[in-house]
């Protein structure tokens, strides 16, 4: 029981409702399993913009290359 103090000097108690033992165990399990995906996600995130940034570089520097390879001017459309 708690007591929950009231304007005017009263006093309530008020009964707190407890999960039984075995939903305590299965929440403690979601929290644990909670816990463990946002840092694998997180992780996962970290990664995939890493990745994402050097797709990026490699794709500008082919597409530099290939212009030079090829003596192709794409905005100009004329060869050099």
């Amino acid at each position: 029981m708690i007591r929950s103090h009231r304007p005017g000097g009263k006093v309530r108690e008020v009964t707190v409702c407890r999960f039984p033992p075995s939903l305590q165990r299965v929440r403690q399990e979601y929290l644990e399993v909670e816990s463990a995906h946002a840092e694998r996600r997180g992780t996962y995130d970290k990664i995939a913009v890493g990745l994402e940034l050097e797709k990026k570089a490699l794709e500008k520097e082919c597409d530099s290359l290939q212009v030079m390879w090829l003596g192709w001017d794409e905005v100009g459309g004329r060869h050099y």
